[in-house]
């Protein structure tokens, strides 16, 4: 699940591999169930990814500093 910026949900559960979008407020279990999916074409589909790879550049710049 993907919370975007100032999105709300109370009370309900989201169902696996759903996204809540900017400003959306999510409060009956019916409209968590309409959210929509997170695809391939989702703006932030690979987000995790992408920084974890950045992380792990960081720790490797850290380590060359150490040496």
């Amino acid at each position: 699940m993907v919370l975007e910026p100032a999105s709300k949900v109370i009370g309900v559960k989201v169902p696996r591999n759903r996204y809540v979008t900017a400003g959306k407020v999510v409060t009956s279990q019916d409209e968590a169930d309409q959210l929509p999916k997170i695809t391939s074409q989702y703006q932030y589909y690979d987000f995790n990814e992408k920084m974890i790879s950045v992380y792990k550049e960081l720790v490797d710049g850290y380590k060359r500093d150490d040496q």
